[in-house]
């Protein structure tokens, strides 16, 4: 996400795949901007567990995260248990790339 400012700090968003994709997102708090020097102290953690959200069950991962002035954003990852879901994706992803090498 963007950086943003929060009070005097800027703060930087940044997804941590350190035990799978989107297993958490970090927020640091930006120290130094130079030309040769940038620092950062991690000031958060949030894991996908931790958040409530209108799926059915709990997120799997978690992206990113932005802000405006009217909209906050978190982009979140889940899974669908469908069995008609895990039979079709594979035949969806096949028909669009028949599609794309025919012209169809």
């Amino acid at each position: 996400g963007h950086l943003f400012r929060a009070g005097e700090k800027l703060i930087r968003p940044a997804q941590d795949c350190t035990d799978s994709y989107g297993c958490a997102l970090n927020f640091y708090e930006v120290t130094a901007v130079a030309e040769e020097r940038f620092e950062e102290t991690l000031i958060c953690k949030i894991k996908p567990e931790e958040l409530q959200s209108d799926f059915d069950h709990s997120p799997q991962g978690i992206h990113t995260y932005n802000m405006t002035e009217e909209f906050e954003v978190i982009d979140l990852k889940g899974y669908e248990t469908d069995l008609l879901l895990w039979i079709m994706r594979p035949v969806w992803f096949i028909w669009r790339r028949v599609r794309k090498v025919f012209g169809l």
